[in-house]
């Protein structure tokens, strides 16, 4: 299911939205070059950006991704959690991620 749009909190997104599981769109082509993920024809993520779309596999959720970006890169937690939330919804947006309810 695709969720259109998301409550949020003062503090940034509720834990209801933060339970949705991002999965790419299986209509949307990609592919890895030099470690990082291309989304034809003009899309380059970056290596943080690839990470969390590699992740998007429908079996994790919004809150899980957060958590392992937190353990793998170096920055404050804040800024990690801001990061991909933003990411996830720049890319559900475009309708390259779908966000599924758990």
């Amino acid at each position: 299911m695709v969720i259109a749009s998301m409550a949020e909190t003062p503090g940034g997104l509720c834990n209801e939205a933060l339970n949705l599981k991002p999965q790419r769109n299986p209509r949307v082509r990609w592919r890895i070059y030099k470690g990082k993920v291309i989304i034809p024809p003009a899309y380059g993520l970056n290596e943080t950006a690839s990470e969390i779309w590699k992740l998007c596999d429908g079996t994790r959720t919004i809150k899980d991704i957060i958590e392992h970006i937190k353990k793998n890169y170096e920055a404050s937690p804040s800024e990690i959690e801001k990061t991909v939330i933003d990411f996830i919804f720049l890319m559900e947006k475009h309708k390259f991620i779908l966000l599924k309810e758990e």
